[in-house]
Parts: structure tokens; sequence; C-alpha cells
């Protein structure tokens, strides 16, 4: 986790907006960090949270484990328990058949809305989000999947939000990548199953490209067959698993 650097005032009220600041660093910080443990499933699905392992795992204080965990559970990465604290969220065929429905429900009209509403800084958006994918994989040098590394969480999560960023509803943006990052954990546990990485680039710079030309039914049509392309080899590896 990255150093908080503490700040020299010379005045008493300086020192308190230093240390306020500061604390609101650490939580953010750790909110990111609890939030890619989750996807990644360095955090185990169904396990209890227990909060002096996570003051260790993350050094930080209960305070601050005890602020991230509620926001956690309301992207639903975590769930609460009546009386015992919070509980990793489960796995479940079902759950990625349901977000994959949502996200097909609000992705889909967003894509339209943003295509609609979109401009030049929305242009740009995508088009450095097609660049920081490409340089991402490009960068993996093929010693790995790209999609199996920690860096490839966000520049695809990225990529998917500055593809709705002109979508005019903030609310409808929000719950999108709610939902992307809930889908997440799936992308991650599945890498093996989906296409090679440089497939897979192709087919989300291929999806860009067509949004930026600006055909809502060809766009909007290819992001529903992107996200059902992703339920279907998801499901593919957690039936093969079930099956070993």
């Amino acid at each position: 986790m990255p150093s908080v650097q503490k700040h020299n005032s010379d005045t008493t009220s300086q020192n308190f907006i230093d240390a306020d600041e500061q604390v609101v660093s650490k939580a953010d910080a750790t909110l990111r960090d609890m939030r890619l443990d989750l996807i990644t499933g360095a955090l185990k699905p169904g396990a209890r949270v227990k909060i002096h392992e996570l003051t260790d795992r993350y050094n930080v204080s209960q305070t601050i484990v005890r602020e991230v965990l509620p926001k956690l559970a309301a992207e639903g990465l975590l769930v609460g328990i009546a009386q015992k604290g919070f509980q990793v969220a489960k796995t479940s065929l079902a759950d990625v058949k349901e977000l994959t429905e949502l996200r097909i429900d609000l992705e889909v009209p967003a894509l339209r809305l943003a295509i609609e509403h979109g401009g030049t800084e929305w242009e740009v958006g995508i088009l450095r989000a097609q660049h920081m994918m490409r340089k991402y994989v490009r960068d993996q040098k093929g010693a790995e999947r790209a999609e199996q590394t920690t860096g490839w969480i966000k520049v695809h999560a990225d990529f998917h939000s500055s593809l709705i960023a002109s979508c005019p509803s903030a609310r409808r943006r929000q719950y999108c990548r709610i939902l992307f990052d809930q889908s997440s954990r799936y992308f991650f546990l599945a890498a093996n199953a989906l296409l090679n990485s440089a497939d897979n680039l192709d087919s989300h710079i291929l999806l860009a490209d067509i949004v930026l030309v600006g055909d809502l039914e060809q766009a909007t049509k290819m992001m529903h067959d992107h996200i059902e392309r992703a339920y279907v080899d998801v499901k593919t590896h957690m039936l093969t698993q079930e099956a070993c």
C-alpha cells in the first residue's frame, strides 16, 4: 500500500487538517486495495471477514477497516451478516447469470445514451482507454495472460467506463461500474476460459471503434453480444470446474 506522507505545519489548526487528510487517504487506499483483493479472490468468496486480520493485512486501524467494510458491502462485494459482521460475497452460476442480465439491462442503454450525447472529450477518453489497454497487453510480453494480472482489472474497467462516460445519468453510470466490478470477480476467476489476450484485446478495440463511428444499432448489439459472450465463457469454466 502506498505510504502516506505527513505534512509539517506551524499551526495547530493545520495539523488537524493534515491529520484528517491523512485518514481519508488511508481509507481510500484501503478501500481500493481491499476491493482489488475481493475481485481477485485473494479474500476468498464466502469467507468471514475478521477485522483484526484486515488491520494487519492493510496496516491500518480498526476504525478505517470499519469505515471501509460497509462501502464494499454497498458495492455487493461483501455481504452483511446480522450480529456477525461481514462475509465475502459467494460466487455462483446463478449470480453471474443475474449480473449479466443486469449489465445488459443497464449498460446497453447507457451506451446508446452515451453515443447520443457524446462529444470530443468523450471520444478522446475512449481513444485513451483503447491505448492503455493495448499498451498493457503489449507490456505483458506474453509472460502471462494479461487478464490474470491485477493491472488488467483497472484498464478493463476504465475501458468499459469510458464507453458510457457521456451517458447523462450519473446514477446509471455508477450502477454500471458496480455491476462491472462484481462481474470482474468472475472474469478473473475464469481468465483461462476466455479468449487469448490478443483476441480479447481485439474484441474490445473493435467494440470501441464501432462506438466511435456512432452506429447506434451496431454498437449496442455488439455491447449486448460482448457481455453475453463473457457470461458464456465464465459459465463454461464454472461447469468444467464442477465436473472435475
